[in-house]
């Protein structure tokens, strides 16, 4: 009697409680769209030449907190940007970039309310693949932080829209 009473709704409870506090899976999808000019839009080409078709580059995603400086130390803006410019400079990053290792040196901001930023940018392997997505998000404990990396695949179809949209625009 005492299981079914107390027990198993403690139990219960503590479950609940601790999958909610599970940090949730974040992809392309997370960062706030074009919306009709309120937030910013960008695809980066990370290499030289004329645009090359998805299934031979790979692609680094942001959900728009995660500002990329460099790429393997050279500025971002040394690279071929396409950019819908909105109010706000927040908003979903894509990076196109050909196989292998490449040290990306990102920051971050985050406009809510707090707000709060970055006072040093971290530099991070990221292993690109053709045909694959690797999706970057803050990960933040305490006055540290640092940068996760998790799959994008399943944003792929709206990656190339996204980008089909952003490449017309240029």
């Amino acid at each position: 009697m005492l299981i079914k009473k107390i027990l198993f709704p403690a139990i219960t409870a503590s479950l609940l409680l601790l999958s909610g506090c599970a940090t949730p899976k974040m992809d392309y999808t997370d960062g706030p769209s074009a919306m009709g000019g309120i937030n910013s839009q960008y695809a980066v080409l990370g290499y030289e030449g004329d645009i090359k078709p998805f299934d031979q580059i790979g692609i680094v995603t942001t959900d728009g907190d995660i500002q990329i400086h460099a790429i393997d130390g050279n500025p971002i803006a040394l690279y071929r940007t396409f950019k819908i410019k909105g109010f706000y400079p927040a908003g979903r990053f894509q990076l196109h970039l050909q196989d292998g290792i490449h040290l990306i040196t990102a920051g971050f901001e985050i406009r809510a309310n707090p707000s709060y930023w970055s006072t040093s940018d971290l530099t991070v392997p990221v292993v690109v693949t053709r045909g694959k997505v690797v999706h970057l998000s803050v990960l933040r404990d305490g006055k540290k932080w640092s940068i996760n990396q998790t799959d994008g695949a399943a944003a792929l179809t709206l990656i190339r829209s996204d980008f089909e949209t952003l490449s017309k625009n240029q």
